[in-house]
């Protein structure tokens, strides 16, 4: 009988069984377990130790939808966790006035378009040209009336400006001008105006005269409540049932780029060559410091890279938005001349390359050492080749990731639930019994309880917790559960069980609220193999960035190792640097 190397295990030699050599039971089965249990032991004892040792080692740690951590060692994450994201536009309903949509008309030699409440001008007016906001009814009160101005524009041979005024609805139809409401465009002529105004009906007139020249000139209008300017927003309370908002989650295929400093990447596969002008990709999801820094130094300049361009740019695919380019037709413009070999910006987040094709990519990374790394600093600090780790966590069909939502090990964990309301039978709704001047009261009890004092959102109707006589959503509670979901719609939309299935028919509402309890969905062998990885990324020495290009980003929650060379160095510098 021999032993084997390491745990001195008992073992029988060959042939297994002879009158000379019987099988041990002692020896070869009980002796041999009590060893592996105590090697066992002596392994988790180390482990513990190592477990301690981390614990009591310096860390960074950040969270965010896009994140940069300082001063990483190269090693595993201690904590790398992704949640979910809900976003919704909204907007206060402080504006009155509202405008619809114009993508482009052209009156008198004028081309107008309105977008988002701003009123874009081009062109010399051949004529009196007005444009008109839709009709408000405004109850009496002090408001302030703004221009919000932008672009230029010229008299031309005219003796009048462009204008916004501010008109009242008379009883014959017509439209007066209100004392006082009319902003001219001369740059000395005051932003807003306070007015004493009578309830009634009002519109915004936007006027041009004949000769005036307009070049990307606009307006953004606003009347307000109260006697003071307090910033432009876009007319129209959001989300309402004027002006529903979608809820947005995370809602698609999860993209993790883990990257060291430089983030510029130099792999193909990592770019958008499939459509567009351009060749692109997405450098930084949100600019956590001052600057997005770009060094470029040659590499081997025997490459032809006549006809090439490359830079930053605003929507990455296009022109259509700014671009900083840094080599034009090969050649390297003035701004990165002479020695000073790199660029800063705070306006774009795309590095494109045209023409958009394979060869143009290979090229540039052939004939520059490129990095982009992102700094309080407008100066690059020392270059290094970019590393980086990337990985997708895929959605199943219709599963999607809400705030507070976030993965673990035993699976996907909601702490929200939504769902559509569209008069469906089963909603079971009811009419409250008391009754407001201007809007009915509905209500249904949904399937999950709703935490106490949790978070909701809702597609057309703003909460609100005051039994106003306005359309709003609340919570009540009923036999001391908490999921009696309350809508309160205007009168002239529902004011029968029937009539509110009707309309929701045609406006189906999407609520999302957060669950008194968690729920856990099991991972498919697909994420599960995905999430082992997220476990085991790794940080890199330096800086380390964590960003995602889904348009609705996750929120990660994540811890590393410090490396504790660059502290001691940091702490030597600012030793140093106090003259300590």
């Amino acid at each position: 009988m021999s032993e084997t190397k390491n745990l001195k295990l008992f073992k029988h030699e060959e042939p297994l069984e002879t009158n000379n050599n019987k099988f041990d039971i002692d020896k070869a089965l009980n002796k041999n377990w009590d060893k592996v249990d105590d090697y066992a032991g002596e392994a988790n004892s180390k482990i513990d130790l190592i477990t301690e040792i981390i614990d009591l080692l310096p860390k960074v740690s950040n969270e965010g939808e896009s994140i940069a951590l300082e001063n990483t060692a190269r090693a595993k994450f201690t904590k790398f966790r992704i949640g979910g994201n809900s976003s919704q536009e909204t907007r206060s309903g402080k504006n009155k006035i509202i405008f619809d949509d114009i993508k482009e008309t052209v009156n008198q030699g004028i081309t107008c378009s309105i977008k988002n409440g701003v009123i874009t001008l081009n062109g010399t007016a051949s004529g009196v040209v007005n444009f008109y906001s839709n009709p408000i009814n405004i109850s009496a009160g002090k408001y302030t009336l703004s221009k919000n101005m932008g672009g230029t524009w010229s008299l031309g041979t005219a003796t009048s400006s462009p204008a916004i005024l501010l008109q009242r609805k008379e009883e014959d139809g017509s439209y007066t001008t209100v004392e006082g409401g009319e902003l001219k465009a001369y740059s000395s002529a005051k932003n807003f105006t306070t007015l004493d105004l009578a309830e009634g009906t009002y519109r915004i007139r936007i006027f041009i005269a004949i000769s005036n020249i307009l070049n990307n000139f606009t307006w953004r209008p606003q009347l307000e409540e109260g006697e003071n300017f307090t910033g432009f927003e876009q007319g129209g309370l959001m989300p309402s049932v004027e002006f529903p908002s979608a809820i947005k989650n995370v809602d698609e295929n999860i993209e993790i780029d883990i990257c060291n400093k430089n983030l510029l990447s130099n792999k193909i596969e990592d770019y958008d060559i499939s459509s567009g002008l351009y060749g692109y990709r997405k450098i930084v999801g949100e600019l956590r410091k001052k600057y997005l820094v770009l060094t470029i130094t040659d590499r081997d300049t025997s490459i032809d890279i006549n006809e090439v361009y490359f830079g930053f740019t605003g929507n990455g695919k296009n022109g259509d938005e700014e671009k900083a380019w840094i080599v034009q037709k090969g050649s390297i413009l003035g701004v990165l001349a002479g020695n000073k070999r790199y660029i800063s910006t705070q306006n774009f987040k795309y590095f494109s390359f045209y023409p958009n094709n394979k060869e143009t990519f290979n090229k540039i990374f052939n004939r520059f050492n490129i990095e982009v790394e992102l700094s309080d600093e407008s100066s690059p600090s020392n270059f290094i080749t970019h590393e980086s780790k990337n990985l997708v966590f895929p959605l199943t069909q219709g599963q999607k990731l809400m705030q507070g939502d976030y993965l673990a090990d035993d699976g996907i964990h909601h702490t929200r639930k939504q769902i559509v309301l569209d008069g469906s039978d089963d909603e079971n709704w009811a009419v409250w019994t008391a009754s407001s001047t201007n809007v009915e009261r509905f209500y249904t009890n949904l399937e999950k309880k709703l935490k106490d004092n949790g978070a909701s959102l809702c597609s057309h109707f703003k909460f609100s917790n005051i039994n106003s006589d306005t359309e709003h959503f609340s919570w009540s509670t009923s036999a001391g559960i908490r999921k009696q979901f309350v809508i309160f719609i205007d009168k002239s939309k529902a004011t029968t069980v029937t009539e509110l299935k009707t309309w929701l028919s045609q406006n189906p509402i999407t609520v999302e609220y957060e669950l008194a309890e968690e729920e856990i969905e099991t991972y498919t062998e697909v994420q599960k193999e995905v999430y082992e990885q997220i476990k085991n990324a790794i940080s890199y020495k330096g800086q380390t960035n964590i960003f995602s290009t889904n348009e609705i980003k996750p929120i990660f929650e994540v811890e590393a190792l410090a490396d504790i060379g660059l502290l001691l160095n940091n702490m030597q510098a600012q030793i140093l640097a106090g003259g300590e």
